[in-house]
């Protein structure tokens, strides 16, 4: 198997992996009655990643480079905005996805705070949104090696980014 062909199913994993977790998190606040939510369509959004073959998930998410900015700089309108465009090729209503960090903006505010004494009883952590950004930020690092072993795309603005990251995991 090539490097290239390595990355490409790496990167598969990773995107099935990272929308299972949001998933996750979309059934959470679900569970909690916060907003309303069908399992089955939650369901139905990793079964559409899962379809997605592996090649145009990678050039799928390298076409949009240009909202990796925010993932890496943890910009929460990555999370409350932005996924469903970063995805926007697959054939799924993705809005979904930005339910769970909507929530958790609000109840960082106070908007729930009748219903939960404190944050222990959050059906969402900080814990959880710091995974996302690891989960996405490892979409970047594979799609950026991906983008200059094939010079599918200039993404060499993300250079910096991705060599710190690699040299972190390596510690």
């Amino acid at each position: 198997m090539s490097e290239v062909e390595k990355l490409v199913a790496e990167f598969k994993k990773k995107s099935i992996d990272c929308m299972e977790f949001v998933v996750g998190q979309v059934k959470a606040v679900g569970d909690a009655e916060l907003v309303e939510i069908d399992d089955d369509i939650a369901d139905g959004i990793v079964v559409a990643v899962e379809v997605v073959p592996k090649d145009d998930m990678i050039k799928m998410f390298c076409k949009k480079s240009e909202y990796w900015d925010k993932a890496i700089k943890k910009d929460m309108d990555f999370l409350t905005k932005e996924v469903p465009k970063v995805f926007s090729d697959i054939d799924v209503d993705l809005d979904l996805l930005t339910a769970p960090f909507k929530i958790f903006l609000e109840l960082k505010e106070g908007k729930y705070s009748t219903q939960y004494e404190s944050k222990d009883e959050w059906p969402l952590e900080q814990e959880d949104i710091d995974i996302c950004w690891t989960k996405f930020q490892q979409l970047i690092v594979l799609a950026y090696d991906y983008c200059v072993l094939t010079n599918y795309k200039d993404v060499s603005q993300y250079k910096t980014f991705v060599e710190t990251l690699k040299s972190k995991k390596r510690k």
